[in-house]
């Protein structure tokens, strides 16, 4: 499901994930508005691609304590005060043991948004999943105030089996000494500056 468009309200998906529940294994929603609830089988999903505007808690930590089987997890989103998905992160640091493929894109931040433990707690919640095959950790560079940082770096030499990366690289840290953290299984690399 596409666009975002705030003025209608959001579609209902219920009648097409009716029935589908044991069956349906990778689902890609880009548009924020769907709730994530108990239509959603998120306890069969294996994949799932997300783009979303965050506007509470409730949708980020059903994806980490239900997505028990998710293997693969691309989430592009607009952060919110009224997700604190740092703590969240923190929390749930074990959840999705599955986990091979992580992609979290932070698109833009509301102006009031302070969670300078964003970044810092995903590098955590990267820390308990040392069989990552595939990472990308992206922000525009608009988003000043989500604690993006040299430590987001500090992550990568324990991800033995990374074969593909994309990230930033922040400015508290220079290009030589990013080279050494690359793990040398990575096959596959992208870098913005």
């Amino acid at each position: 499901f596409g666009a975002d468009d705030l003025e209608s309200p959001p579609p209902d998906i219920s009648n097409l994930l009716c029935g589908r529940s044991v069956a349906l294994r990778s689902l890609v929603l880009h548009n924020g508005r769907i709730p994530i609830d108990y239509r959603v089988p998120m306890n069969q999903l294996t994949s799932l691609d997300f783009k979303v505007t965050f506007r509470e808690s409730t949708t980020f930590e059903t994806i980490l304590t239900e997505g028990i089987h998710l293997n693969t997890l691309r989430i592009k989103c607009i952060v919110t005060n009224a997700c604190r998905m740092s703590s969240i992160f923190r929390t749930h640091a074990t959840a999705l043991p599955l986990l091979r493929s992580f992609q979290f894109d932070v698109t833009d931040a509301h102006r009031d948004v302070d969670d300078g433990d964003l970044f810092p707690a995903i590098t955590e919640f990267l820390r308990a999943h040392p069989r990552l095959r595939s990472l990308r950790i992206a922000k525009d560079a608009c988003v000043h105030t989500l604690g993006y940082n040299a430590v987001v770096w500090s992550v990568l030499p324990t991800l033995a089996d990374l074969a593909a990366l994309s990230i930033d690289i922040p400015q508290d840290l220079t290009p030589a000494l990013s080279s050494w953290l690359i793990p040398r299984t990575v096959v596959s690399l992208h870098l913005r500056f």
